[in-house]
Protein backbone atom coordinates (compact mmCIF):
# COMPACT_ATOMS: atom_id res chain seq x y z
CA UNK A 1 0.00 0.00 0.00
CA UNK A 2 3.07 2.42 0.08
CA UNK A 3 3.62 1.39 -3.82
CA UNK A 4 2.71 4.99 -5.51
CA UNK A 5 0.24 5.24 -8.53
CA UNK A 6 0.69 8.81 -9.78
CA UNK A 7 3.52 9.87 -7.43
CA UNK A 8 1.53 9.00 -4.14
CA UNK A 9 1.06 5.56 -2.49
CA UNK A 10 -1.58 3.88 -2.49
CA UNK A 11 -2.89 4.37 1.13
CA UNK A 12 -3.00 8.20 0.17
CA UNK A 13 -5.22 7.51 -2.35
CA UNK A 14 -7.89 5.76 -0.35
CA UNK A 15 -7.49 8.39 2.83
CA UNK A 16 -7.76 10.87 0.25
CA UNK A 17 -11.08 9.38 -1.77
CA UNK A 18 -12.42 9.03 2.08
CA UNK A 19 -11.84 12.24 3.26
CA UNK A 20 -14.17 13.35 0.74
CA UNK A 21 -17.20 11.29 1.62
CA UNK A 22 -19.54 13.70 3.19
CA UNK A 23 -21.13 10.50 5.74
CA UNK A 24 -17.42 9.36 7.34
CA UNK A 25 -16.70 10.70 10.83
CA UNK A 26 -13.56 8.77 11.58
CA UNK A 27 -10.94 6.96 9.27
CA UNK A 28 -9.15 4.35 11.31
CA UNK A 29 -5.93 2.26 9.65
CA UNK A 30 -6.39 -1.37 11.27
CA UNK A 31 -2.92 -3.33 10.45
CA UNK A 32 -0.88 -6.10 11.47
CA UNK A 33 1.97 -5.46 14.66
CA UNK A 34 4.44 -7.56 11.92
CA UNK A 35 7.62 -5.47 11.58
CA UNK A 36 6.66 -5.76 7.98
CA UNK A 37 3.54 -3.21 8.82
CA UNK A 38 6.39 -0.84 10.19
CA UNK A 39 6.22 2.11 7.56
CA UNK A 40 2.52 2.28 7.11
CA UNK A 41 2.14 2.97 10.63
CA UNK A 42 4.94 5.24 10.50
CA UNK A 43 3.43 6.92 6.84
CA UNK A 44 -0.23 6.92 8.52
CA UNK A 45 0.92 9.43 11.06
CA UNK A 46 2.16 11.84 8.50
CA UNK A 47 -1.84 11.95 7.31
CA UNK A 48 -2.77 12.17 11.03
CA UNK A 49 -4.61 8.89 10.79
CA UNK A 50 -5.14 6.84 13.85
CA UNK A 51 -3.39 3.31 13.45
CA UNK A 52 -4.75 0.04 15.67
CA UNK A 53 -2.26 -2.96 15.15
CA UNK A 54 -3.51 -6.48 16.05
CA UNK A 55 -2.96 -10.18 14.69
CA UNK A 56 -1.80 -10.60 11.42
CA UNK A 57 -4.33 -13.72 10.72
CA UNK A 58 -7.42 -12.21 12.39
CA UNK A 59 -8.26 -8.85 10.28
CA UNK A 60 -12.27 -9.13 11.93
CA UNK A 61 -10.62 -9.55 15.36
CA UNK A 62 -8.78 -5.86 14.17
CA UNK A 63 -12.03 -4.94 13.19
CA UNK A 64 -13.64 -5.61 16.99
CA UNK A 65 -10.58 -3.77 18.31
CA UNK A 66 -11.66 -0.64 16.23
CA UNK A 67 -15.03 -0.62 17.00
CA UNK A 68 -14.52 -1.43 20.95
CA UNK A 69 -11.92 1.80 20.54
CA UNK A 70 -14.24 4.54 18.53
CA UNK A 71 -18.07 3.08 19.10
CA UNK A 72 -19.36 3.40 15.50
CA UNK A 73 -22.91 2.59 14.52
CA UNK A 74 -21.75 1.80 10.89
CA UNK A 75 -18.07 0.50 9.55
CA UNK A 76 -17.34 0.93 6.54
CA UNK A 77 -14.36 -1.76 5.56
CA UNK A 78 -12.38 -0.43 3.12
CA UNK A 79 -9.37 -2.89 1.35
CA UNK A 80 -5.91 -1.49 1.26
CA UNK A 81 -6.21 -2.62 -2.56
CA UNK A 82 -8.93 0.03 -3.42
CA UNK A 83 -7.39 3.33 -4.98
CA UNK A 84 -10.43 4.39 -6.91
CA UNK A 85 -12.95 3.86 -4.76
CA UNK A 86 -15.62 6.72 -5.18
CA UNK A 87 -17.21 9.03 -2.60
CA UNK A 88 -20.39 9.83 -3.74
CA UNK A 89 -20.48 5.98 -4.19
CA UNK A 90 -19.70 5.00 -0.96
CA UNK A 91 -22.18 7.55 0.89
CA UNK A 92 -24.63 6.51 -0.94
CA UNK A 93 -24.34 3.08 0.21
CA UNK A 94 -24.30 4.55 3.94
CA UNK A 95 -27.57 6.52 2.77
CA UNK A 96 -28.76 2.83 1.83
CA UNK A 97 -27.81 1.18 5.25
CA UNK A 98 -29.30 4.37 7.36
CA UNK A 99 -32.54 4.80 5.70
CA UNK A 100 -33.93 1.20 5.79
CA UNK A 101 -32.31 -0.01 9.33
CA UNK A 102 -30.22 -2.60 7.39
CA UNK A 103 -27.43 -4.73 8.70
CA UNK A 104 -25.73 -4.71 4.96
CA UNK A 105 -25.60 -3.64 1.46
CA UNK A 106 -25.43 -5.86 -1.35
CA UNK A 107 -25.86 -5.60 -5.24
CA UNK A 108 -29.26 -7.34 -6.47
CA UNK A 109 -28.68 -10.19 -8.74
CA UNK A 110 -27.57 -9.82 -11.88
CA UNK A 111 -25.99 -6.17 -11.34
CA UNK A 112 -22.71 -5.63 -12.38
CA UNK A 113 -20.36 -2.87 -10.63
CA UNK A 114 -17.28 -1.36 -11.32
CA UNK A 115 -16.95 -0.32 -7.96
CA UNK A 116 -15.19 -2.50 -5.49
CA UNK A 117 -13.39 -2.78 -1.72
CA UNK A 118 -16.03 -0.82 0.00
CA UNK A 119 -18.41 -2.71 2.56
CA UNK A 120 -20.74 -0.40 4.96
CA UNK A 121 -22.42 -2.87 7.63
CA UNK A 122 -24.28 -2.07 10.75
CA UNK A 123 -22.68 -2.37 14.69
CA UNK A 124 -25.14 -5.25 14.90
CA UNK A 125 -23.49 -7.00 11.94
CA UNK A 126 -20.26 -6.46 13.64
CA UNK A 127 -21.26 -7.57 17.25
CA UNK A 128 -23.21 -10.77 15.57
CA UNK A 129 -19.81 -11.63 14.09
CA UNK A 130 -17.86 -11.19 17.37
CA UNK A 131 -19.77 -13.70 19.22
CA UNK A 132 -21.25 -16.66 16.58
CA UNK A 133 -18.14 -16.23 13.67
CA UNK A 134 -14.99 -15.71 16.09
CA UNK A 135 -13.05 -18.49 15.09
CA UNK A 136 -14.53 -19.11 11.01
CA UNK A 137 -11.56 -18.72 9.03
CA UNK A 138 -13.82 -16.63 6.20
CA UNK A 139 -15.21 -14.11 9.31
CA UNK A 140 -11.15 -13.89 10.03
CA UNK A 141 -9.68 -13.45 6.86
CA UNK A 142 -12.78 -11.35 4.72
CA UNK A 143 -15.02 -9.99 7.77
CA UNK A 144 -17.48 -8.96 4.81
CA UNK A 145 -17.37 -12.19 3.07
CA UNK A 146 -19.18 -14.49 6.44
CA UNK A 147 -21.89 -11.77 5.72
CA UNK A 148 -22.27 -11.99 2.45
CA UNK A 149 -22.21 -16.32 2.80
CA UNK A 150 -25.16 -15.96 5.41
CA UNK A 151 -27.78 -13.28 4.58
CA UNK A 152 -30.22 -14.75 6.63
CA UNK A 153 -28.44 -13.86 9.93
CA UNK A 154 -28.93 -10.10 9.34
CA UNK A 155 -30.99 -7.23 7.51
CA UNK A 156 -29.70 -7.08 3.91
CA UNK A 157 -30.48 -3.98 1.53
CA UNK A 158 -30.34 -5.06 -2.41
CA UNK A 159 -29.56 -2.50 -3.94
CA UNK A 160 -29.07 -1.05 -7.84
CA UNK A 161 -26.42 1.43 -9.37
CA UNK A 162 -26.64 3.99 -11.92
CA UNK A 163 -25.47 3.09 -15.30
CA UNK A 164 -21.61 5.11 -14.51
CA UNK A 165 -21.02 1.86 -12.59
CA UNK A 166 -22.13 -0.32 -14.44
CA UNK A 167 -19.07 -2.13 -15.93
CA UNK A 168 -17.51 -5.79 -16.40
CA UNK A 169 -13.95 -7.47 -16.74
CA UNK A 170 -11.94 -4.65 -15.50
CA UNK A 171 -9.76 -4.93 -12.23
CA UNK A 172 -9.45 -2.27 -10.07
CA UNK A 173 -7.74 -4.21 -7.19
CA UNK A 174 -3.91 -3.20 -6.89
CA UNK A 175 -2.07 -7.21 -5.73
CA UNK A 176 0.33 -7.30 -8.27
CA UNK A 177 2.65 -5.18 -10.63
CA UNK A 178 0.50 -5.32 -13.36
CA UNK A 179 -2.11 -4.05 -11.04
CA UNK A 180 0.38 -1.10 -10.74
CA UNK A 181 0.69 -0.75 -14.54
CA UNK A 182 -2.73 -0.84 -15.14
CA UNK A 183 -3.83 2.32 -12.97
CA UNK A 184 -0.36 4.31 -14.24
CA UNK A 185 -2.02 3.98 -17.23
CA UNK A 186 -5.74 5.01 -16.17
CA UNK A 187 -4.00 8.04 -14.97
CA UNK A 188 -1.63 8.85 -18.13
CA UNK A 189 -4.35 8.36 -20.73
CA UNK A 190 -6.50 10.95 -18.81
CA UNK A 191 -4.14 13.31 -17.82
CA UNK A 192 -5.04 13.11 -14.47
CA UNK A 193 -2.91 13.73 -11.27
CA UNK A 194 -2.71 11.77 -7.93
CA UNK A 195 -6.22 12.33 -6.63
CA UNK A 196 -8.18 13.03 -9.42
CA UNK A 197 -9.16 10.65 -11.22
CA UNK A 198 -12.95 9.40 -10.79
CA UNK A 199 -14.54 6.35 -11.56
CA UNK A 200 -17.11 7.45 -14.01
CA UNK A 201 -14.76 8.86 -16.50
CA UNK A 202 -12.75 5.56 -16.21
CA UNK A 203 -16.10 3.74 -16.96
CA UNK A 204 -16.16 5.87 -19.79
CA UNK A 205 -12.34 5.12 -21.17
CA UNK A 206 -12.51 1.15 -20.77
CA UNK A 207 -15.92 1.25 -22.63
CA UNK A 208 -14.32 3.03 -25.54
CA UNK A 209 -11.02 1.22 -25.23
CA UNK A 210 -11.75 -2.21 -23.77
CA UNK A 211 -7.68 -3.00 -24.42
CA UNK A 212 -7.08 -1.25 -21.45
CA UNK A 213 -8.64 -3.79 -19.22
CA UNK A 214 -6.00 -6.50 -20.76
CA UNK A 215 -3.11 -5.07 -18.66
CA UNK A 216 -3.72 -6.82 -15.53
CA UNK A 217 -6.88 -9.24 -16.98
CA UNK A 218 -5.19 -12.12 -16.21
CA UNK A 219 -4.44 -11.74 -12.53
CA UNK A 220 -7.54 -13.78 -10.67
CA UNK A 221 -9.63 -11.44 -7.79
CA UNK A 222 -9.54 -13.90 -5.08
CA UNK A 223 -13.13 -14.50 -3.96
CA UNK A 224 -14.48 -13.05 -0.44
CA UNK A 225 -15.29 -16.62 0.65
CA UNK A 226 -11.35 -17.82 -0.14
CA UNK A 227 -9.38 -18.58 2.69
CA UNK A 228 -6.21 -17.62 1.62
CA UNK A 229 -3.11 -20.19 0.51
CA UNK A 230 0.20 -18.89 1.72
CA UNK A 231 3.71 -20.57 -0.46
CA UNK A 232 7.05 -20.30 1.06
CA UNK A 233 9.96 -20.26 -1.79
CA UNK A 234 13.22 -21.64 -0.84
CA UNK A 235 15.98 -20.10 -3.11
CA UNK A 236 19.04 -18.37 -3.54
CA UNK A 237 20.40 -16.24 -6.15
CA UNK A 238 24.26 -14.65 -6.74
CA UNK A 239 27.75 -15.09 -5.92
CA UNK A 240 28.86 -18.45 -7.39
CA UNK A 241 25.29 -19.74 -8.03
CA UNK A 242 24.02 -17.11 -10.23
CA UNK A 243 20.60 -16.60 -11.01
CA UNK A 244 18.87 -18.97 -12.20
CA UNK A 245 17.20 -20.07 -9.21
CA UNK A 246 15.89 -16.45 -8.42
CA UNK A 247 14.77 -16.37 -11.98
CA UNK A 248 12.70 -19.58 -11.91
CA UNK A 249 11.01 -19.39 -8.51
CA UNK A 250 10.06 -15.73 -9.41
CA UNK A 251 7.89 -17.11 -12.21
CA UNK A 252 6.90 -19.76 -10.06
CA UNK A 253 5.81 -17.15 -7.52
CA UNK A 254 4.01 -14.96 -10.37
CA UNK A 255 2.02 -17.58 -11.35
CA UNK A 256 1.00 -18.75 -7.87
CA UNK A 257 -0.10 -14.94 -6.80
CA UNK A 258 -1.62 -14.66 -10.16
CA UNK A 259 -3.46 -16.94 -11.29
CA UNK A 260 -4.31 -18.26 -7.78
CA UNK A 261 -3.68 -15.48 -5.30
CA UNK A 262 -1.63 -17.44 -2.80
CA UNK A 263 0.35 -15.00 -0.66
CA UNK A 264 3.94 -15.41 -1.04
CA UNK A 265 7.12 -15.61 1.08
CA UNK A 266 10.48 -16.05 -0.41
CA UNK A 267 13.06 -17.77 1.79
CA UNK A 268 16.78 -15.96 1.23
CA UNK A 269 20.52 -16.83 2.65
CA UNK A 270 22.27 -13.59 2.52
CA UNK A 271 25.73 -13.78 1.98
CA UNK A 272 28.49 -12.35 -0.38
CA UNK A 273 26.90 -11.47 -3.73
CA UNK A 274 23.85 -12.48 -2.46
CA UNK A 275 22.22 -9.27 -2.03
CA UNK A 276 21.28 -8.32 -5.75
CA UNK A 277 18.98 -11.54 -5.90
CA UNK A 278 17.29 -10.19 -2.77
CA UNK A 279 16.29 -6.90 -3.90
CA UNK A 280 15.40 -8.27 -7.48
CA UNK A 281 12.71 -10.17 -5.06
CA UNK A 282 11.52 -7.37 -3.49
CA UNK A 283 11.48 -5.16 -6.46
CA UNK A 284 8.74 -7.62 -8.32
CA UNK A 285 6.49 -7.05 -4.91
CA UNK A 286 7.15 -10.12 -3.00
CA UNK A 287 8.23 -10.02 0.51
CA UNK A 288 11.55 -11.72 1.33
CA UNK A 289 12.85 -14.01 4.56
CA UNK A 290 16.58 -13.31 5.08
CA UNK A 291 18.88 -15.50 6.88
CA UNK A 292 22.47 -14.77 7.16
CA UNK A 293 25.36 -16.70 6.01
CA UNK A 294 26.47 -19.75 7.99
CA UNK A 295 23.74 -20.02 10.39
CA UNK A 296 21.21 -23.01 10.39
CA UNK A 297 19.25 -22.95 7.67
CA UNK A 298 17.01 -26.43 9.09
CA UNK A 299 15.96 -24.60 12.08
CA UNK A 300 15.39 -21.29 10.10
CA UNK A 301 13.25 -22.86 7.60
CA UNK A 302 11.61 -25.13 10.70
CA UNK A 303 10.68 -22.22 12.38
CA UNK A 304 9.33 -19.81 9.66
CA UNK A 305 7.10 -22.97 8.47
CA UNK A 306 5.48 -22.96 11.92
CA UNK A 307 4.86 -19.54 12.34
CA UNK A 308 3.35 -19.02 8.60
CA UNK A 309 1.58 -22.82 8.42
CA UNK A 310 2.12 -22.47 4.18
CA UNK A 311 -0.05 -24.27 1.92
CA UNK A 312 2.81 -25.66 -0.26
CA UNK A 313 6.73 -25.55 0.47
CA UNK A 314 8.09 -24.79 -3.31
CA UNK A 315 12.37 -25.48 -3.10
CA UNK A 316 14.95 -24.84 -5.80
CA UNK A 317 18.61 -24.62 -3.72
CA UNK A 318 21.69 -26.49 -3.68
CA UNK A 319 22.29 -26.42 -0.18
CA UNK A 320 22.58 -29.17 2.44
CA UNK A 321 18.60 -29.07 3.15
CA UNK A 322 18.19 -32.89 4.33
CA UNK A 323 14.93 -34.57 3.72
CA UNK A 324 14.12 -34.99 7.24
CA UNK A 325 13.80 -30.65 7.29
CA UNK A 326 11.19 -31.70 4.41
CA UNK A 327 9.55 -34.10 6.13
CA UNK A 328 8.91 -31.92 9.68
CA UNK A 329 6.96 -29.61 6.85
CA UNK A 330 4.89 -32.07 5.79
CA UNK A 331 3.64 -32.65 8.78
CA UNK A 332 2.56 -29.59 9.02
CA UNK A 333 0.33 -30.05 6.35
CA UNK A 334 2.18 -28.69 3.72
CA UNK A 335 2.65 -29.65 0.43
CA UNK A 336 6.26 -29.92 -0.44
CA UNK A 337 7.70 -29.34 -3.79
CA UNK A 338 11.10 -29.32 -5.33
CA UNK A 339 12.68 -28.66 -8.52
CA UNK A 340 15.31 -29.60 -10.68
CA UNK A 341 16.82 -31.52 -7.42
CA UNK A 342 18.97 -34.16 -7.84
CA UNK A 343 19.44 -34.64 -3.85
CA UNK A 344 18.29 -37.24 -1.84
CA UNK A 345 16.24 -35.09 -0.12
CA UNK A 346 14.00 -35.23 -3.21
CA UNK A 347 12.89 -38.59 -1.60
CA UNK A 348 10.79 -36.42 0.59
CA UNK A 349 8.75 -34.35 -1.65
CA UNK A 350 5.31 -35.14 -2.57
CA UNK A 351 6.15 -33.63 -5.97
CA UNK A 352 9.47 -33.58 -7.82
CA UNK A 353 9.40 -31.44 -10.95
CA UNK A 354 11.95 -30.97 -13.39
CA UNK A 355 13.37 -29.84 -16.71
CA UNK A 356 14.61 -32.38 -19.49
CA UNK A 357 17.71 -34.12 -17.89
CA UNK A 358 19.67 -36.66 -18.53
CA UNK A 359 20.76 -37.40 -14.74
CA UNK A 360 17.24 -38.20 -14.40
CA UNK A 361 17.67 -42.09 -15.64
CA UNK A 362 19.97 -42.92 -13.20
CA UNK A 363 18.32 -41.65 -9.82
CA UNK A 364 16.82 -44.01 -7.80
CA UNK A 365 13.32 -43.37 -6.28
CA UNK A 366 13.11 -46.62 -4.05
CA UNK A 367 11.17 -45.78 -0.96
CA UNK A 368 10.02 -42.16 -2.73
CA UNK A 369 6.49 -40.96 -1.39
CA UNK A 370 7.03 -38.01 -4.53
CA UNK A 371 5.11 -37.66 -7.88
CA UNK A 372 7.98 -37.45 -10.25
CA UNK A 373 7.45 -34.99 -13.61
CA UNK A 374 9.60 -34.40 -16.18
CA UNK A 375 10.25 -32.44 -19.44
CA UNK A 376 10.62 -29.92 -21.92
CA UNK A 377 6.96 -29.06 -20.85
CA UNK A 378 8.31 -27.89 -17.32
CA UNK A 379 11.09 -25.42 -18.46
CA UNK A 380 10.54 -22.09 -16.62
CA UNK A 381 11.24 -19.07 -18.44
CA UNK A 382 11.84 -15.76 -16.41
CA UNK A 383 8.92 -13.42 -16.60
CA UNK A 384 10.49 -11.07 -18.14
CA UNK A 385 10.97 -12.78 -21.07
CA UNK A 386 7.87 -14.03 -21.57
CA UNK A 387 6.46 -10.59 -21.36
CA UNK A 388 8.80 -9.77 -24.10
CA UNK A 389 7.93 -12.63 -26.30
CA UNK A 390 4.64 -11.69 -25.74
CA UNK A 391 5.17 -7.64 -26.44
CA UNK A 392 6.64 -8.50 -30.02
CA UNK A 393 4.32 -7.51 -32.45
CA UNK A 394 2.86 -9.67 -35.52
CA UNK A 395 5.37 -8.26 -37.69
CA UNK A 396 8.09 -8.42 -35.21
CA UNK A 397 7.22 -12.14 -34.17
CA UNK A 398 7.12 -12.94 -38.28
CA UNK A 399 10.58 -11.60 -38.71
CA UNK A 400 11.72 -13.48 -35.70
CA UNK A 401 10.77 -16.95 -37.40
CA UNK A 402 11.88 -15.03 -40.37
CA UNK A 403 15.65 -14.76 -39.41
CA UNK A 404 15.94 -18.73 -38.41
CA UNK A 405 15.14 -19.30 -42.01
CA UNK A 406 16.94 -15.66 -43.73
CA UNK A 407 20.28 -14.65 -43.06
CA UNK A 408 21.01 -11.35 -44.88
CA UNK A 409 25.07 -11.57 -45.38
CA UNK A 410 25.33 -8.13 -46.02
CA UNK A 411 24.79 -7.16 -42.71
CA UNK A 412 26.96 -7.76 -39.46
CA UNK A 413 25.74 -10.80 -37.48
CA UNK A 414 24.12 -9.80 -34.03
CA UNK A 415 25.99 -11.75 -30.88
CA UNK A 416 24.89 -11.94 -27.65
CA UNK A 417 27.19 -12.85 -24.96
CA UNK A 418 25.86 -13.63 -21.23
CA UNK A 419 27.55 -15.67 -18.28
CA UNK A 420 24.76 -15.23 -15.82
CA UNK A 421 24.08 -12.87 -12.68
CA UNK A 422 27.42 -13.24 -11.26
CA UNK A 423 29.84 -14.62 -13.64
CA UNK A 424 31.42 -16.97 -11.48
CA UNK A 425 34.79 -17.77 -12.79
CA UNK A 426 35.30 -14.54 -14.86
CA UNK A 427 34.80 -15.28 -18.06
CA UNK A 428 32.81 -12.25 -19.84
CA UNK A 429 36.01 -10.27 -20.15
CA UNK A 430 38.20 -13.32 -21.50
CA UNK A 431 35.65 -14.26 -23.89
CA UNK A 432 35.10 -10.23 -25.39
CA UNK A 433 39.11 -10.75 -25.80
CA UNK A 434 38.72 -13.78 -28.21
CA UNK A 435 36.04 -12.53 -30.22
CA UNK A 436 38.01 -8.88 -30.56
CA UNK A 437 40.60 -11.36 -32.83
CA UNK A 438 37.91 -12.92 -34.81
CA UNK A 439 38.75 -11.69 -37.97
CA UNK A 440 35.94 -13.78 -40.09
CA UNK A 441 34.34 -12.32 -43.36
CA UNK A 442 31.48 -11.05 -41.40
CA UNK A 443 31.42 -8.14 -38.99
CA UNK A 444 30.00 -9.18 -35.30
CA UNK A 445 27.91 -7.05 -33.71
CA UNK A 446 28.10 -7.76 -29.63
CA UNK A 447 26.01 -7.35 -26.96
CA UNK A 448 27.90 -8.20 -23.19
CA UNK A 449 25.28 -8.47 -20.42
CA UNK A 450 26.83 -8.04 -17.21
CA UNK A 451 24.88 -9.27 -14.38
CA UNK A 452 23.90 -7.40 -11.31
CA UNK A 453 26.63 -9.58 -8.80
CA UNK A 454 29.44 -9.55 -11.38
CA UNK A 455 32.47 -7.66 -8.88
CA UNK A 456 33.43 -4.49 -10.80
CA UNK A 457 30.52 -4.51 -13.36
CA UNK A 458 30.66 -0.73 -14.09
CA UNK A 459 34.63 -1.29 -14.91
CA UNK A 460 34.21 -4.56 -16.94
CA UNK A 461 31.51 -3.12 -19.11
CA UNK A 462 34.05 0.08 -19.63
CA UNK A 463 37.04 -2.64 -20.66
CA UNK A 464 34.60 -3.80 -23.17
CA UNK A 465 32.86 -1.09 -24.80
CA UNK A 466 36.82 0.30 -25.20
CA UNK A 467 37.93 -2.63 -26.81
CA UNK A 468 35.25 -2.33 -30.28
CA UNK A 469 33.53 0.26 -31.09
CA UNK A 470 31.17 -2.86 -32.34
CA UNK A 471 30.70 -4.11 -28.85
CA UNK A 472 28.12 -3.27 -25.97
CA UNK A 473 27.80 -3.78 -22.20
CA UNK A 474 24.64 -4.00 -20.72
CA UNK A 475 25.09 -3.61 -16.86
CA UNK A 476 22.28 -5.55 -14.53
CA UNK A 477 19.71 -4.80 -17.57
CA UNK A 478 16.07 -5.60 -16.11
CA UNK A 479 15.99 -8.91 -18.00
CA UNK A 480 17.36 -10.58 -21.68
CA UNK A 481 13.92 -10.72 -23.30
CA UNK A 482 14.39 -7.66 -25.49
CA UNK A 483 18.29 -8.51 -26.39
CA UNK A 484 17.65 -12.34 -26.75
CA UNK A 485 15.11 -10.65 -29.69
CA UNK A 486 17.67 -8.98 -31.47
CA UNK A 487 20.31 -11.37 -31.95
CA UNK A 488 21.09 -14.09 -34.33
CA UNK A 489 23.08 -15.91 -32.02
CA UNK A 490 24.28 -16.25 -28.39
CA UNK A 491 27.34 -17.32 -26.03
CA UNK A 492 26.01 -18.40 -23.16
CA UNK A 493 26.78 -19.95 -19.60
CA UNK A 494 24.32 -23.07 -19.80
CA UNK A 495 21.00 -22.35 -17.41
CA UNK A 496 17.91 -20.54 -17.34
CA UNK A 497 18.98 -18.54 -20.50
CA UNK A 498 20.07 -21.47 -22.50
CA UNK A 499 15.73 -22.25 -22.61
CA UNK A 500 15.37 -18.57 -22.72
CA UNK A 501 17.36 -18.22 -25.76
CA UNK A 502 15.72 -21.96 -27.31
CA UNK A 503 12.27 -20.10 -26.79
CA UNK A 504 13.42 -17.42 -28.94
CA UNK A 505 14.99 -19.57 -31.47
CA UNK A 506 17.96 -18.29 -31.39
CA UNK A 507 21.12 -20.27 -31.60
CA UNK A 508 23.60 -20.57 -29.09
CA UNK A 509 27.40 -21.94 -28.15
CA UNK A 510 26.74 -22.92 -24.73
CA UNK A 511 29.14 -22.90 -21.87
CA UNK A 512 28.59 -25.40 -19.33
CA UNK A 513 30.70 -24.49 -15.99
CA UNK A 514 30.95 -28.32 -14.54
CA UNK A 515 30.33 -31.68 -15.47
CA UNK A 516 26.64 -31.33 -14.01
CA UNK A 517 26.27 -28.71 -16.50
CA UNK A 518 27.83 -30.32 -19.37
CA UNK A 519 25.72 -33.67 -18.59
CA UNK A 520 22.24 -31.61 -18.44
CA UNK A 521 23.08 -29.73 -21.86
CA UNK A 522 23.34 -32.65 -23.72
CA UNK A 523 19.76 -32.47 -23.99
CA UNK A 524 20.05 -29.55 -26.43
CA UNK A 525 23.06 -31.64 -28.72
CA UNK A 526 21.05 -34.17 -28.86
CA UNK A 527 18.14 -32.29 -29.52
CA UNK A 528 20.78 -30.25 -32.49
CA UNK A 529 19.56 -27.40 -30.53
CA UNK A 530 22.92 -25.48 -29.85
CA UNK A 531 26.39 -26.24 -29.73
CA UNK A 532 28.15 -27.10 -26.09
CA UNK A 533 31.33 -26.44 -24.64
CA UNK A 534 32.69 -27.44 -20.87
CA UNK A 535 35.65 -25.15 -19.40
CA UNK A 536 38.82 -26.62 -18.99
CA UNK A 537 39.70 -25.75 -15.48
CA UNK A 538 37.37 -23.10 -14.96
CA UNK A 539 38.93 -21.48 -17.95
CA UNK A 540 37.86 -20.93 -21.74
CA UNK A 541 39.40 -23.85 -23.69
CA UNK A 542 42.51 -23.50 -25.83
CA UNK A 543 40.02 -24.39 -29.03
CA UNK A 544 37.53 -21.45 -27.79
CA UNK A 545 37.75 -19.14 -31.48
CA UNK A 546 37.15 -22.42 -33.29
CA UNK A 547 34.25 -22.64 -31.34
CA UNK A 548 32.92 -19.52 -32.00
CA UNK A 549 33.56 -19.69 -35.72
CA UNK A 550 31.77 -22.95 -36.16
CA UNK A 551 28.56 -20.87 -34.72
CA UNK A 552 29.11 -17.57 -36.58
CA UNK A 553 30.04 -18.74 -39.84
CA UNK A 554 27.81 -21.96 -40.82
CA UNK A 555 24.80 -20.41 -41.63
CA UNK A 556 22.84 -23.29 -42.75
CA UNK A 557 23.53 -25.24 -39.20
CA UNK A 558 22.97 -21.95 -37.03
CA UNK A 559 19.64 -21.69 -39.09
CA UNK A 560 18.74 -25.25 -37.97
CA UNK A 561 19.92 -24.95 -34.47
CA UNK A 562 17.14 -22.06 -34.36
CA UNK A 563 14.70 -24.12 -35.82
CA UNK A 564 14.94 -26.88 -33.50
CA UNK A 565 15.43 -25.00 -30.14
CA UNK A 566 12.67 -22.86 -31.19
CA UNK A 567 10.20 -26.32 -30.75
CA UNK A 568 11.16 -26.99 -28.04
CA UNK A 569 10.30 -24.59 -25.23
CA UNK A 570 7.00 -23.15 -25.40
CA UNK A 571 7.01 -20.90 -22.55
CA UNK A 572 4.16 -22.63 -20.85
CA UNK A 573 6.31 -24.43 -18.07
CA UNK A 574 6.07 -22.17 -15.35
CA UNK A 575 1.91 -22.47 -15.66
CA UNK A 576 2.14 -25.87 -16.07
CA UNK A 577 3.67 -26.19 -12.98
CA UNK A 578 1.81 -23.89 -10.78
CA UNK A 579 -0.98 -26.09 -12.07
CA UNK A 580 0.75 -29.26 -10.94
CA UNK A 581 1.34 -27.34 -7.46
CA UNK A 582 -2.38 -26.45 -7.16
CA UNK A 583 -3.41 -30.01 -8.21
CA UNK A 584 -1.12 -31.86 -5.83
CA UNK A 585 -2.59 -29.17 -3.09
CA UNK A 586 -6.23 -30.29 -3.66
CA UNK A 587 -5.44 -33.56 -3.70
CA UNK A 588 -3.90 -33.50 -0.15
CA UNK A 589 -6.81 -31.13 1.19
CA UNK A 590 -9.08 -34.44 -0.38
CA UNK A 591 -7.18 -37.19 1.39
CA UNK A 592 -7.52 -34.87 4.87
CA UNK A 593 -11.17 -34.51 4.43
CA UNK A 594 -11.42 -38.37 4.00
CA UNK A 595 -9.05 -38.94 6.70
CA UNK A 596 -11.13 -37.04 9.06
CA UNK A 597 -14.61 -38.43 7.85
CA UNK A 598 -13.14 -41.87 8.19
Amino acid sequence: VLRPIAGKPIIWHIIHRLQLCERIDQIVIATTIEASDDPLAEYAKTLNIPVLRGDVEDVLGRFIMAADAFDPSIIVRVNGDAPLIDPIFVDGLIDELRHHDADFVMLKPGVTCIHDGVDPFSRRALDMMASEAREDPIAREHVTGYLKSNPDKIRVRYIDVGNEYKLEGARLSVDTPADLTFFEKLHEVLGADAGSLYLPEVTRLLRSDPSLAAINAHVQQKAMTHVGRTAIIRCDGGGTIGFGHVTRCLAVATNLRDTYGFAIVFAMIDGEGRAAAIERVRGAAFKVDVLKQDSDEAEWIRTLCQDLLPTVFFCDVRTDLLGETLDQIRDLNSVVVLYDDGTERRLSADLAIYPPVPQLDTMDWSGSRADVKSGWQYVILSPDVMAAKMALSTEQAVKLIERALVDDDDRALRVLVSMGGSDPYHLTLPIAEQINQYDGDRDLEVSFVVGPAVRDAQGIAQQIEDMNSYFEAHVAPDGLGELIAKVDCGIISYGVSAFEMAHFGVPALLLCLDEDHARSAEIFTDSGAAHVCALTDEKLPDDFMVRIRDLVNADNGRREMGLRAQSLVDGAGAQRVTDLIVEKIDQRSDEVSEKQLA
